[in-house]
């Protein structure tokens, strides 16, 4: 099963999920659509500077390949102070 995070202001408007990836999503692209379609705060997130998403612990670019035994993070900017 896949394990698709949300961190930092994308955990504010959706919650963790472990399940397959619908038999369609075979990218992050298709992914990203699937996941906006239903939520569409998601694509306004990815939208802000400095959001990314990170497969199995690496920063990738949309296109990735993606397998159901996969982590895919989705990460807002983080401010220190």
């Amino acid at each position: 099963m896949a394990r698709i995070l949300f961190f930092g202001k994308f955990s504010d408007v959706a919650a963790p999920v472990d399940a397959p990836l619908p038999k369609d999503v075979a990218d992050l692209d298709g992914l990203i659509a699937w996941i906006c379609a239903s939520n569409p705060e998601i694509a306004t997130l990815l939208a802000a500077p400095g959001s990314f998403v990170a497969v199995n612990g690496a920063r990738v670019k949309t296109g990735c390949a993606l397998t159901d035994r996969d982590e895919i993070a989705f990460m807002s900017p983080v401010s220190g102070g």
